[in-house]
């Protein structure tokens, strides 16, 4: 994501009176020695952030169990 998006997005959710805490985490395709560039960047409550992070951990975990299980591993609608 470039600069300019990023920043856009978090300005919409900076904007947001109903946003307590946001945590964005992003990538890069893997280069050519199969590396990944890792960034994260939250804002809010640290504690809140870490409390997000925990659930979507576990959400994640338990949709690859299900697709290991050979169930879909569709995203189920959230209200975020």
């Amino acid at each position: 994501m470039d600069a300019n998006r990023e920043e856009k997005l978090r300005d919409l959710l900076d904007s947001d009176e109903k946003t307590a805490a946001y945590v964005m985490v992003r990538c890069s395709l893997p280069g050519e020695d199969g590396k990944m560039e890792v960034e994260m960047m939250h804002a809010g409550d640290t504690v809140l952030a870490l409390y997000l992070l925990e659930n979507a951990q576990e959400q994640l975990q338990g949709q690859l169990e299900h697709d290991e299980n050979g169930e879909s591993l569709a995203i189920p609608d959230q209200n975020f």
